[in-house]
């Protein structure tokens, strides 16, 4: 694969050439990096011309990406956003006596608490749903990999992490998923979940653990650069 980059209309655009067969453009957060995957034989004429074919489209994507508020939640009060799954909702919290719960409806995510809840029991509640909503995933994309890499894992869990999205203990065949992760694209928490799965078969990032990550996730160098841009909180 070359990747090299190219400035159109004075946008600096990533392009990596790759076995794939159209030319794919993407908007990347959170400060809106162009990257174009085209056909290895494609000539840089060509992407030009479909970058400078999609402009509109581009400045009104990165518009909206630069304008976005933090991802770090503050106060949990109606009129917030939060992240779940690489989309971004925005919040409504109902008071209501009772009851206490959180959903996702008609493109808002409604936290039911109890009257005057304190910002730290909002907080601890929408963690603990993260925490759900990852338990229920994590087992999907486990009984995909593991017969496709070869491994099983023993147990695996979700921890809050400040430095990393992953780890695994090796000889015990335990494997740790941040809960940041449920913030961000699904594609993320598999990228993460492929590579420690990987670990599995490689202790070490030498040559051998990156030809295997070829051979399960040929695109994961981009997953790598989008996990990078991101700060965990």
């Amino acid at each position: 694969m070359k990747t090299y980059s190219l400035v159109v209309h004075d946008l600096v655009v990533t392009v990596q050439k790759k076995r794939v067969k159209n030319i794919n453009l993407a908007i990347y957060p959170p400060d809106g990096r162009i990257r174009v995957s085209a056909p290895i034989k494609c000539s840089e004429e060509t992407i030009s011309a479909v970058i400078r074919a999609r402009l509109g489209w581009i400045n009104k994507k990165r518009a909206a990406l630069l304008a976005r508020p933090s991802q770090v939640v503050v106060e949990m009060v109606t009129g917030d956003t939060i992240d779940f799954f690489g989309q971004r909702y925005p919040l409504v919290v109902v008071e209501k006596s009772g009851t206490s719960g959180l959903q996702i409806s008609n493109g808002t995510m409604e936290l039911t608490v109890m009257p005057e809840s304190s910002t730290e029991k909002k907080v601890s509640m929408l963690n603990e749903w993260y925490r759900r909503q990852l338990q229920l995933a994590i087992p999907d994309l486990l009984a995909q990999w593991q017969p496709k890499i070869g491994v099983t894992v023993n147990d695996w869990r979700i921890r809050r992490m400040k430095s990393r999205w992953g780890s695994c203990n090796i000889l015990d065949r335990h494997i740790w998923l941040n809960l940041e992760l449920a913030k961000l694209s699904p594609v993320c928490l598999e990228y993460v979940l492929v590579h420690e799965l990987t670990h599995l078969l490689e202790r070490y990032h030498n040559a051998r653990f990156w030809s295997f990550m070829d051979q399960f996730l040929p695109h994961w160098r981009e997953l790598r650069r989008e996990l990078k841009s991101v700060q965990i909180t």
